[in-house]
């Protein structure tokens, strides 16, 4: 299984939806990097600054290369709210001396799971979801912010690497981040077009 995380697909930051097709820049992420859903997220010791990066994910169902978008649909259905977490000071390090990111962003267990629901295009374009930090509204994430739908996500990295089955991928990421500390409390509930604050996940920090 594959976990590749689109960096430029969201907000402010992203490439444009219109014109030529840009792909986005993509990281990858092993699956040492998962933490399975459920589980507590434990703060490591290398940063003294760790945030919380929600996404929507889809998970791949067909194997495929060169994917056009019109033919995307074949080839997911299904969707989840999952977080990458990030050691923001080590990230900013490594940005700024021009390094690879990983050690910030795939370290073990950085990578927090939830289960996946069915899903289609036209659900996912209602898509918002609410991030809660100790009952507080902390992050508000709709799919009306992303550059690349997830079918348009399919074609762009569908260029250059070979989607499997099983395979997931990370939509585009709220640019904000949430920063946590032992104790914190995080709860995220989904809007959708048929569903109202429906409990999605919820997990502690520690």
């Amino acid at each position: 299984m594959k976990v590749i995380a689109l960096w430029n697909n969201y907000g402010e930051g992203a490439a444009p939806a219109s014109g030529p097709m840009q792909v986005p820049h993509a990281v990858w992420l092993s699956d040492s990097c998962l933490l399975r859903e459920k589980k507590p997220f434990f703060v490591p010791e290398f940063d003294d600054d760790f945030r919380l990066f929600p996404t929507v994910a889809i998970r791949l169902s067909r194997l495929g290369k060169n994917i056009a978008s019109r033919f995307a649909p074949r080839y997911w259905h299904e969707a989840a709210v999952w977080i990458n977490a990030r050691a923001c000071g080590m990230l900013a390090r490594l940005s700024d001396e021009g390094l690879p990111l990983d050690s910030a962003v795939a370290f073990d267990n950085s990578l927090i799971s939830a289960p996946f629901a069915e899903a289609d295009s036209e659900s996912l374009s209602a898509f918002r979801f609410r991030l809660h930090l100790n009952d507080r509204e902390a992050l508000v994430w709709s799919a009306s912010s992303l550059a690349l739908d997830a079918d348009r996500a399919i074609e762009a990295v569908s260029r250059t690497a070979t989607l499997k089955t099983g395979d997931v991928l990370l939509l585009g990421f709220d640019p904000r981040g949430i920063p946590v500390k032992p104790g914190d409390n995080i709860k995220i509930t989904v809007d959708t077009s048929s569903e109202k604050q429906e409990i999605y996940t919820e997990f502690r920090i520690k």
